[in-house]
This record gives structure tokens, C-alpha cells and sequence, in this order.
């Protein structure tokens, strides 16, 4: 240790001091098999020790990561297509708001709604006040007194088809 250091010991040195030490002295010397002593003997172990935990774990985490891939891949599948471009992207939120507003129509009317279950009432009652809030919002917000819209401000317009029409107004 410090004392091999402090004479400057090379780790050379050092593991042929080890092995002297193991044949000289009592109760090593009269073992034959040496590969039981030494710290190249060791190191050797304990590298084919976690050679083998490793041959031993890597099939169980490659089933794992097997596993959560194929998840992952059954979860990607449920959301249907995944739109990839800007027209696709608008046409897909575009459905999703229609969606969005059926079911709080059907919602708020009564219909279409199975009211044998109490979370739908308290459901529907809670959307109706959060609705009226939003209502209220937006009818104090700065969108409500839009009274005119300047020359050059640029426009899009999306139609029911995806499509987008882009411009400005010109008068």
C-alpha cells in the first residue's frame, strides 16, 4: 500500500511481491492450485464473474425493452395515423375540435348521453358552468371588439375539406 508507494513500487513489483509472498509463507505455500491466490487471479475471477451476471441479465432486459417497444408501438397504433404534415396536422385538429363540440352538444342537449350513470350528470353539469364561464370570458376579451381589420393583415381560411386558402385583405 503506501509503503510500496513511498519506495516508488511499480504495480509490476508489486504483483511479483504478491506471488513470492503466497509460495514462502504458511498456509499458502503447500496449496497447489495457485490460481486461488494473487490479484491477477482475482481480477480474472471477477471479470468472468460479471461476464457471466451480464450473459445471465442481458436476455431479461432485452425482453424488457422488447416488451415496452411493442407497447409503445400498440399505443402509437391505437392513435390511428399520425399526421405529418401542416395540411394533414390542421385537418386532424380540425376533426378533433368537430368532435370536441358534437359531444358538448350532445352533452349539454341531454342527448346521446346515457344518464343511468351518475358521472355523466355531475360531468355535464360541471362542463355547462365551465362553458358559461368561457362564454363570459370571451365576450370581455379584446376578440369581441374587433371593429374593423386593417389593409395587408394576413389571413388564412380552412375549408371543410382541409384545404387552406391564404391571403390578405386587400381593401
Amino acid at each position: 500500500g503506501e509503503t510500496a508507494m513511498e519506495r516508488k513500487e511499480t504495480i509490476k513489483d508489486s504483483l511479483i511481491a504478491e506471488e513470492t509472498f503466497f509460495r514462502s509463507n504458511d498456509p499458502w505455500r503447500n496449496i497447489e492450485d495457485r490460481t486461488l491466490f494473487g490479484t491477477e487471479n482475482l481480477r480474472r475471477k471477477l471479470g468472468d464473474l460479471q461476464m457471466n451476471m451480464f450473459r445471465d441479465t442481458i436476455p431479461d432486459i432485452i425482453k424488457e425493452l422488447s416488451e415496452k417497444r411493442d407497447a409503445a408501438n400498440n399505443q402509437l397504433l391505437s392513435m390511428g395515423v399520425v399526421a405529418k404534415t401542416v395540411s394533414e396536422k390542421r385537418h386532424f385538429y380540425s376533426d378533433l375540435v368537430d368532435n370536441l363540440l358534437d359531444f358538448t352538444r350532445k352533452s349539454l342537449s341531454g342527448k346521446g348521453i346515457d344518464w343511468t350513470l351518475d358521472a355523466y350528470v355531475s360531468a355535464c353539469s360541471e362542463l355547462n358552468q365551465e362553458f358559461d364561464k368561457f362564454c363570459t370570458d370571451i365576450g370581455r376579451s379584446k376578440l369581441v371588439k374587433i371593429t374593423d381589420i386593417c389593409k395587408g393583415t394576413p389571413v388564412l381560411v380552412m375549408s371543410t375539406d382541409g384545404g387552406e386558402i391564404r391571403g390578405k385583405v386587400a381593401a
